[in-house]
């Protein structure tokens, strides 16, 4: 199983004080980190790694500095890291990035799953997952609180998703693009 895990460096919103300039700190000059709800995908990959075998490999777009995202999921068990960084690509359009990861994506070759987390602190949108599934011609479920079964041999799974009155059970096929939630 391969799953493709995306990973966004964000600013560390829990460093806010009255000592750091806010709008520096989103402009990219102050401490940055894993976005929280990649890090959620991140551990759900290193999960399905470890039931069904594999690998898990990291793909960012952004900053030269966001390799030190990357590096924190490495330690946290991925077992490669991609990073896109150009001048021409900041990352600030959710499409635009869409497109990178798409043809980073189709470098790297086969994949069963792509994860990310249901957003970015930074930008809050949830798109980029969606714009992705829909370039790469694959399903896309959204809040997904547990992966229930996912079968390699039939490239089928069942997930539970959290919505706002109540959870869905959903089935797909293999591959497609999961955005998982805290849970």
């Amino acid at each position: 199983m391969h799953v493709v895990v995306l990973t966004k460096q964000v600013p560390d919103t829990a460093q806010l004080s009255g000592s750091v300039d806010a709008l520096k700190l989103m402009a990219g000059g102050g401490p940055r980190i894993v976005n929280p709800w990649d890090e959620y995908a991140i551990e759900t990959a290193i999960q399905l790694k470890e039931a069904h075998g594999g690998s898990v490999t990291l793909l960012s777009v952004g900053k030269p500095e966001a390799v030190e995202a990357l590096k924190t999921g490495l330690a946290m068990g991925a077992d490669e890291a991609v990073l896109m960084s150009d001048n021409g690509i900041a990352g600030e359009d959710t499409l635009e990035t869409a497109r990178v990861l798409a043809a980073s994506i189709a470098r790297l070759g086969e994949y069963d799953l792509i994860l990310s987390g249901r957003s970015s602190i930074d930008g809050g949108s949830g798109a980029t997952p969606v714009q992705l599934a829909a370039l790469l011609d694959v399903p896309q479920v959204s809040y997904v609180a547990q992966l229930s079964s996912v079968d390699l041999e039939n490239k089928t799974f069942e997930a539970v998703r959290l919505l706002e009155g109540g959870r869905e059970s959903v089935s797909s096929r293999l591959p497609a693009v999961i955005s998982v939630v805290k849970e």
